[in-house]
């Protein structure tokens, strides 16, 4: 019995009450859905029982983890971080259960989230060389390296290190942005041969410029009024095929020169310069998937055998005439870490 003179002890540390694995799992599908009501659809619940998993798991953390609106409902500063600090363990998960359904078969996998451009345009051309047909590369895209947040991914290429004391990188090079139009538009409307030429030329640009180094006209200051942007987008694909279809000048990472013959480098004394690193989670080294595909990215990033990733910028027009086969033949198969 519980009295003055003999108290219940208290529970020690490691019986303290710990979350339900669902009201976890549902915090996480909050996260995604962008509302408890949908949330609760995604994994099954209904509203009624979805808001009182969330009140329990609140009341056993000791935080509010959901502001909850009219609108939907959207994670507190500690919710975000409570479902950051799950995402190592919501991946075993994931792979244990793969395990169990597929014995002896189970594809191990990877997943990798970068910018679109380097998705589309550098990363699958050496997709052929990654040997290992046990390894599920999962990739995916994201402008701003914050945008994935709400997913787990074992690794990230950016043009930002992370800020995550949990995250490991390294500087893969340096992307070195220059002019660049098709041959057909420069045959029908003329070649610059001067930055201040391009006030009258139509103009491609992209969100990711605005954001990380300012807008044509700032890039351009002596044309004021003058500078002509006929295209704002978010995709790099869309940018890349209005500028092979002749829709204007955009800038592109001098990169495009190695597979690209139809886009033409313009030499008007401008270039623009940022570093790309590879980042990752100290615990996705424990994947061996994950430690393949680095070894695997570090290789298609070497700064050896590719001058446009040197840190000072070497011109299109004094790249070897190599490929991407030829670039790669000196590799071992890319197999393990």
């Amino acid at each position: 019995m519980d009295t003055p003179e003999h108290p219940k002890p208290a529970l020690p540390h490691t019986e303290m009450e710990v979350p339900d694995w669902n009201d976890l799992r549902l915090l996480n599908a909050v996260l995604r859905a962008g509302s408890l009501t949908r949330a609760a659809r995604m994994v099954g619940q209904s509203q009624a029982t979805a808001s009182r998993q969330m009140d329990r798991l609140e009341r056993i953390v000791g935080v509010k983890l959901l502001e909850r609106s009219t609108s939907g409902a959207q994670l507190t500063r500690d919710g975000l971080a409570l479902v950051e600090d799950l995402r190592s363990a919501w991946d075993i998960l994931e792979r244990a259960m793969a395990r169990m359904h597929a014995p002896g078969r189970t594809r191990e996998t990877a997943k990798l989230v970068t910018t679109d451009g380097v998705a589309t345009y550098w990363i699958p051309r050496f997709l052929p060389f990654l040997k290992d047909s046990s390894i599920e590369l999962r990739l995916f895209t994201a402008h701003e390296a914050g945008q994935d947040r709400h997913e787990h991914f074992d690794m990230s290429i950016h043009f930002m290190p992370p800020n995550d004391p949990n995250a490991v990188f390294v500087k893969l090079g340096m992307f070195h942005f220059l002019p660049y139009a098709s041959a057909d538009y420069l045959a029908r409307h003329g070649t610059p041969r001067k930055a201040e030429d391009l006030a009258h030329h139509s103009l491609l640009d992209h969100a990711f410029y605005l954001i990380d180094k300012g807008t044509w006209k700032m890039r351009l200051p002596e044309t004021g009024d003058d500078v002509r942007v006929s295209l704002f987008t978010n995709s790099s694909t869309v940018l890349v095929e209005s500028a092979r279809n002749g829709a204007g000048i955009c800038w592109l990472p001098s990169y495009v020169s190695v597979f690209e013959r139809n886009l033409v480098p313009l030499d008007l004394g401008l270039n623009l310069s940022t570093p790309i690193y590879l980042c990752h989670y100290r615990d996705s080294e424990n994947n061996s998937a994950v430690r393949a595909v680095i070894h695997f990215l570090k290789h298609i990033f070497d700064r050896r055998k590719m001058p446009w990733l040197r840190d000072a910028f070497v011109p299109p027009s004094q790249f070897p005439p190599q490929t991407v086969e030829s670039i790669m033949a000196s590799y071992a198969p890319l197999q393990g870490g």
